[in-house]
């Protein structure tokens, strides 16, 4: 184990609001459960200062009612995060780790800080979702077959494996 090039300086709570969904009077139509929750992250991502080792990242998560879910619960949790690159770390790569890594570790804050303020509630508490920072490849463009064109109108969020497992059993 060695510690990260990207390293937490300082962070904080920037904005904390929640909410149980207006219905206890009545039975909802269905249980509500945490995993009901869809949610909506935003990063702000920035060097400060004028030095490119210096970042600060805002990240927000909140939730987001998809129309066939039946959410218990709403909230918004931002943290604000003050990160310093380690010095001799490739400079082509200093973006990268800092818009990747930095809302990364603020998001497990926010994870952290969000399980029991929901944990108080009548409904099973939220854990939010893992998820990935880093933007994957655009997908290169090969020759004429039918599964190319077919990712080219609709990207999809199946890894290659999948796929390459689906096809094997004759599904498309």
């Amino acid at each position: 184990m060695q510690p990260s090039p990207l390293q937490l300086e300082a962070y904080f709570l920037k904005e904390l609001s929640f909410s149980i969904a207006d219905r206890l009077e009545t039975a909802p139509t269905r249980s509500p459960k945490s995993d009901n929750i869809g949610i909506k992250v935003g990063i702000d991502a920035a060097p400060r200062d004028d030095d490119p080792l210096k970042w600060r990242c805002e990240l927000t998560v909140e939730s987001a009612e998809e129309p066939e879910s039946n959410p218990p619960y709403s909230f918004r949790i931002t943290f604000v995060g003050f990160f310093r690159v380690a010095k001799g770390y490739p400079a082509e790569r200093i973006e990268l780790m800092a818009r990747t890594n930095a809302p990364a570790l603020l998001y497990s804050a926010a994870r952290e800080a969000l399980v029991p303020i929901t944990s108080r509630g009548p409904y099973p508490a939220v854990v939010l979702p893992s998820v990935t920072f880093l933007e994957p490849p655009p997908a290169k463009a090969e020759g004429g077959n039918g599964a190319d064109q077919s990712a080219k109108k609709a990207p999809s969020k199946t890894s290659t494996a999948k796929k390459t497992a689906r096809n094997a059993v004759g599904e498309k």
